[in-house]
């Protein structure tokens, strides 16, 4: 299979693929390029085009960053709440529960069967279901009704807590689906701009060179990822997606046998296919070797070794 024509590659796409900083900044170069030589009626008309696009990049650039602030407040807030319930509500509630039935007593044995454990260890929804079943077991009993009220008001604000949280990560989710639209836009435009570019200056192409951050856009994807991964655990490299005919050299710098392959996410498990090299060795693979490369787009390493950490390198050709 023939590769693809490069010049049929956008190169401000590619630039820009794994990260926004780079793209805001190729976007207001262009921009501003195209703002300062709008006086020519060619450059003026695709700065009135390219300008609106370039707006939307910013502004999801803007809203992605202020979601992903007001996330990390709110897990901030939540976590402390549950902290707050491991210690501080927990010791209030146990020593309010003993004033009425002492400990060792079988009635504040069945309030607290296992001490504070439940509330200090587990998942914070397991510690939150917690509170929630000390509540229950205190029912109706009305010389517990004061605890009983601070329990619940606790559980109330720790589940409006938790709410908060994961309405934020989801408004999280969607700037960023809104941003990589952007992105994708800005890119495509900036590369019209440059065909529209070609074809106005045909004799002399280097003039479109002037509206372009071509330093930024040249360095392009990283090719060369070198990192470790820790013993019995799996390792996300880098989200990539090629064509039949990219291959990378897969290198093996550690003691520990190491198996790559594809994943459908970050997270991904090892699966049936992979390729699996020795200590201190090296191979040249495709990188359809390695997974369904039309389906799977994450490149993950893993350590099988159960006392070692791993060392690798990837370099994609």
């Amino acid at each position: 299979m023939d590769r693809t024509w490069i010049y049929l590659i956008n190169p401000i796409l590619t630039a820009t693929q794994s990260s926004n900083i780079v793209g805001i900044r190729i976007s207001n170069f262009h921009d501003g390029a195209l703002f300062n030589g709008k006086a020519d009626l060619f450059i003026g008309a695709l700065y009135d085009k390219f300008h609106t696009i370039h707006v939307t990049y910013i502004n999801a650039n803007n809203t992605h960053k202020s979601s992903q602030g007001l996330q990390v407040g709110s897990t901030d807030a939540f976590v402390l709440l549950v902290d707050n319930l491991g210690n501080v509500k927990i010791n209030a509630w146990d020593a309010s529960i003993a004033v009425v039935y002492p400990k060792g007593s079988s009635q504040y044995k069945a309030l607290l069967p296992n001490g504070h454990y439940p509330f200090q260890n587990g998942t914070q929804l397991e510690r939150i279901a917690a509170a929630s079943a000390l509540s229950l077991s205190i029912g109706t009993d009305v010389a517990l009704a004061t605890v009983k009220n601070n329990i619940d008001e606790t559980v109330k604000a720790l589940t409006e807590s938790d709410t908060t949280q994961k309405a934020a990560f989801n408004a999280v989710d969607i700037a960023a689906k809104s941003l990589e639209t952007a992105r994708i836009a800005m890119s495509q435009a900036q590369y019209g701009n440059l065909g529209a570019m070609i074809t106005q200056y045909q004799t002399n192409p280097t003039q479109a060179t002037a509206y372009f951050d071509l330093e930024a856009i040249r360095k392009g994807k990283q090719l060369y990822f070198a990192n470790t991964v820790k013993k019995t655990a799996n390792k996300f490299i880098v989200e990539r997606t090629v064509d039949a005919e990219a291959q990378m050299i897969l290198t093996n710098s550690g003691v520990t046998v190491l198996r790559f392959y594809l994943s459908d996410k970050k997270t991904g498990a090892i699966g049936a296919t992979f390729v699996e090299l020795a200590p201190d060795t090296n191979k040249t693979v495709y990188v359809s070797d390695l997974g369904d490369i039309t389906l799977l787009h994450f490149l993950m390493v893993y350590n099988p070794d159960t006392i070692n950490k791993g060392g690798f390198s990837v370099e994609f050709l």
